[in-house]
């Protein structure tokens, strides 16, 4: 529905979690999903808000 707020929470993965033998039984493709391209973040990379992306995309437009 358009204009319908959600939010979204993103928690990194235990990295025994992240190991090919792992990821057979509680990766992507175990539940049905066919993302064959599809890698994880490292824990180490710093996650953005997308507020903070949008909103400040969208006050620079403004501006």
């Amino acid at each position: 529905k358009y204009g319908c707020r959600v939010s979204v929470l993103v928690l990194p993965a235990p990295e025994p979690l992240t190991t090919p033998q792992a990821l057979q039984y509680v990766g992507l493709q175990a539940f049905g999903y066919d993302f064959p391209n599809y890698s994880f973040i490292p824990s180490s990379v710093s996650i953005k808000s997308v507020w903070d992306i949008f909103y400040k995309k969208n006050d620079d437009i403004q501006q």
